[in-house]
């Protein structure tokens, strides 16, 4: 298993509109993310802390998300070429 805070990770924020979104896991922040503009906190921001959440509570459990992922494309690819055209 990889070596970052343990899972389940999730998404608070913003707050306001000057505030960051926060990445929690454990208890604690482990990443904020932010997209500041005049009007406040970017909308970006929150898909972006979203998005990253998502992917790290998806591979908890695969002790090597990148050969997975290899893998998984490698099978996509295969079953592509079966299908009838």
């Amino acid at each position: 298993m990889s070596k970052h805070t343990p899972g389940p990770w999730t998404v608070k924020g913003p707050a306001g509109p000057d505030r960051d979104t926060a990445i929690i896991a454990d208890g604690m922040i482990v990443a904020e993310t932010w997209g500041h503009v005049a009007e406040g906190v970017r909308a970006d921001s929150f898909a972006a802390a979203s998005r990253i959440v998502a992917c790290v509570n998806a591979c908890e459990e695969i002790d090597d998300p990148a050969e997975f992922i290899r893998i998984a494309k490698e099978l996509i690819a295969d079953i592509r070429a079966m299908e009838v055209k």
